[in-house]
């Protein structure tokens, strides 16, 4: 992440909303990210590290136990967010008290190996969807604390494929308990499709993710 880090960072600095921490999981990386110099320019940035690597969902659910806001905005840290976006999402979180995630529409962006990201057009939001071919999570997802902590965070799930599909898998078990989201109807998070990424590269074993999903739901036990 350390080339595209940055600018990730830097949409946070950025927000209209200033009452925020921001906290940054290394994830056991080994191109130098975490010691960036631009990590340090502000007191509200806190790098946590972990060693060896132990995969997304537990650093997620590590910074989770660490964070002292209401809210959780997710970023992955080749995306970036709309300088008003925290803003947005709070102030509908704030007006839903019974939601557990705040959504809205976002950008998507191709990325390339030289031009950068390029525009591919902003995605109105459509709502959660999952079945046995393909799933489209709720993007972006600030999540309400609390009801986060109530499901034990980010499920862990069991098999060959646990560090994939968290954010599927997240939106499924808070949308069972909490199903009306809180959604705004403007673009304020910008995603980057990467054709190396491990959400495009994994994508193909979705299908039988989900397979072994509602087998352990009908108390089978997948490999």
């Amino acid at each position: 992440m350390r080339a595209s880090l940055g600018w990730a960072v830097r949409s946070v600095l950025a927000q209209t909303l200033p009452d925020f921490e921001l906290l940054i999981g290394d994830d056991g990386s080994e191109d130098g990210s975490a010691d960036l110099p631009y990590l340090l320019s502000d007191p509200r940035i806190r790098i946590h590290r972990f060693s060896p690597n132990r995969g997304k969902v537990f650093v997620l659910n590590e910074l989770l136990a660490l964070a002292r806001g209401r809210y959780v905005l997710e970023l992955d840290g080749d995306d970036w967010l709309q300088p008003e976006a925290a803003a947005l999402l709070t102030a509908a979180m704030d007006g839903a008290p019974e939601a557990a995630i705040a959504t809205g529409a976002s950008g998507l962006w191709q990325g390339t190996r030289h031009l950068g990201p390029l525009w591919r057009g902003a995605l109105p939001y459509r709502g959660h969807r999952a079945d046995a071919d393909a799933a489209a999570p709720l993007v972006p997802r600030l999540y309400r604390a609390a009801m986060l902590r109530g499901i034990g965070g980010w499920p862990i799930r069991a098999g060959a494929d646990a560090r994939l599909f968290e954010d599927i898998a997240v939106c499924e078990a808070l949308l069972a308990e909490h199903p009306h989201p809180a959604v705004i109807d403007r673009p304020v998070y910008h995603r980057v499709l990467r054709a190396d990424s491990v959400s495009q590269r994994g994508g193909a074993r979705y299908p039988a993710w989900f397979k072994a999903q509602a087998d352990n739901m009908k108390g089978g036990h997948p490999q």
